[in-house]
């Protein structure tokens, strides 16, 4: 799946106009490559959100995310570790009662790609 850029412009229009290229890309392929391995049989959101922001996640664009996401399934891009400023940066923001309020407003469940429902197109 790919990050929707649409959304993330919308977010964060300041730093997203590096990212075009990426977004093309994303744009082109993307299609694509979720018929392809929903095909094979895996399962597959359609839309990831956080790429965009890899290793600069923070709780006020979590936030804002939650409150902007399309419904349906997506997958959140994220890369938390506590080794690394940014990873902990990342890993605080997700861990966030603020965040976590968000989620909860929203009506979202947290679940992993095991959780989703299979696709049969």
């Amino acid at each position: 799946s790919h990050d929707d850029y649409d959304l993330y412009r919308r977010i964060d229009p300041q730093d997203a106009p590096r990212h075009w290229a990426a977004a093309a890309w994303f744009a082109w392929v993307g299609p694509r490559q979720r018929r392809c391995l929903r095909a094979d049989g895996f399962v597959v959101p359609e839309r990831c959100y956080g790429y965009y922001r890899s290793l600069r996640l923070d709780e006020d664009y979590l936030v804002s995310l939650v409150d902007a996401l399309p419904d349906g399934e997506w997958e959140l891009h994220c890369h938390p570790a506590l080794d690394t400023d940014p990873g902990l940066a990342e890993y605080e923001a997700l861990c966030s009662g603020r965040f976590r309020r968000a989620l909860e407003q929203r009506g979202a469940i947290l679940t992993t790609y095991e959780g989703l429902p299979r696709s049969e197109r």
